[in-house]
């Protein structure tokens, strides 16, 4: 599937192309003639509201697939399956490159009710790519040549976002540090010498208390496409500029469909909550350091909506490896994996080893 295909035909107005959204518009436009058409009324907030279900509802029966007719395509390498309009051909997965892609039935995966719209167009990704690589030092030579060949496609990840109330109370040992006197014998020029130095020391005291605080829009990737760690590191997403779901956003981008249940990714919420929590906790003990820490934390207002967040992905391999770099298609955030030249690491290192004895020896000849 490439940059341009679509999820959903939406006709122009004026010549009866496809519509697709523009970021630089916010708006949809026609790549052909030029028309626009509104997607957001004017103030930008769209009909509806961003609607937060109860945890409990995680275990019923949700609303499922994009409600409109789709072709389902599934990675035979990565897994992720993705939505496409009927008449649109895919070779390639969006997210690993691989040409083993095959058509899958309806699922009922998990209908995504509000979504993040593109704000980043293709043609700025694209020199946000090749800036990226422009910076990598110590690459092979020949890497970003082909780096190029790769294609930035524009992707909405399936996520879910929690929230909850949280209350803690805590027991810590709490240290405070002191110092005290202490000689000791050194040997100057020949002889022994009585000195003295400061040594710390840490007093510890018990102590306790309590926290409380409310965490919105906890980050869960329901997808197959990215790893976890590859959508920490171009978040955050400004979730506050969620708007209700509709087709029109996703006129000339794809979306992975939903491959977890609410309730299966409530654990991984729940984890960072409890992280977040004892990082707090561990922040109101007194004192300069402290140890055994324990937490009990209660989590109260447990609430989760389906989103789906704007990225960009460009999968591209070299000597048989695959490498991607995604982007961050709201604000403009990159992170990649790349290869290492060793010959380049070899080089550098050998002309500071070189560098350092050049100096040793000018200060050895009295320079």
């Amino acid at each position: 599937m490439g940059a341009s295909d679509a999820l959903d035909r939406v006709p122009c107005g004026s010549c009866g192309a496809n519509l697709e959204w523009d970021p630089g518009e916010v708006a949809l436009t026609c790549p052909y003639c030029g028309h626009v058409q509104a997607v957001l009324p004017p103030g930008g907030i769209p009909g509806g509201a961003v609607v937060e279900h109860p945890l409990s509802e995680a275990l019923s029966d949700l609303p499922r697939d994009l409600g409109i007719a789709l072709r389902k395509i599934e990675c035979r390498t990565c897994a992720a399956v993705t939505d496409l309009d009927p008449g649109v051909y895919a070779g390639t997965c969006a997210f690993c490159g691989s040409p083993q892609v095959g058509e899958v039935q309806s699922r009922g995966a998990v209908r995504p009710e509000s979504l993040i719209p593109f704000m980043v167009d293709r043609d700025r990704a694209a020199a946000l790519f090749d800036r990226w690589l422009g910076k990598l030092w110590f690459r092979p030579s020949d890497m970003r040549r082909l780096a190029r060949l790769g294609q930035v496609r524009g992707i909405y990840l399936p996520c879910y976002t929690f929230d909850a109330q949280a209350d803690s109370s805590w027991t810590a040992m709490a240290g405070y540090h002191y110092y005290e006197s202490q000689t000791y014998t050194a040997q100057e020029n020949g002889r022994n010498v009585t000195r003295t130095r400061q040594v710390q020391k840490t007093r510890w005291v018990p102590a306790s208390g309590h926290h409380s605080g409310f965490y919105d829009d906890v980050l869960v990737g329901a997808g197959r496409g990215l790893e976890p760690k590859e959508l920490a590191a171009v978040e955050p997403f400004a979730t506050q500029a969620l708007v209700p779901y509709r087709p029109e956003f996703l006129a000339g981008f794809g979306a992975e469909e939903h491959g977890m249940e609410p309730r299966d990714a409530w654990p991984r919420a729940e984890a960072t909550l409890h992280e977040r929590e004892r990082a707090a906790c561990a922040a109101q003990v007194p004192g300069d350091t402290h140890r055994a820490l324990d937490v009990h934390t209660v989590l109260t207002r447990q609430t989760f909506k389906s989103v789906l967040l704007p990225v960009y992905v460009a999968p591209w391999r070299y000597r048989d490896r695959a490498f991607r770099v995604v982007i961050n298609g709201q604000t403009e955030k990159v992170a990649g994996t790349a290869p290492w030249s060793v010959v380049k690491i070899v080089l550098a290192v050998l002309l500071l080893v070189a560098v350092v004895a050049g100096i040793a020896w000018w200060r050895g000849q009295g320079g």
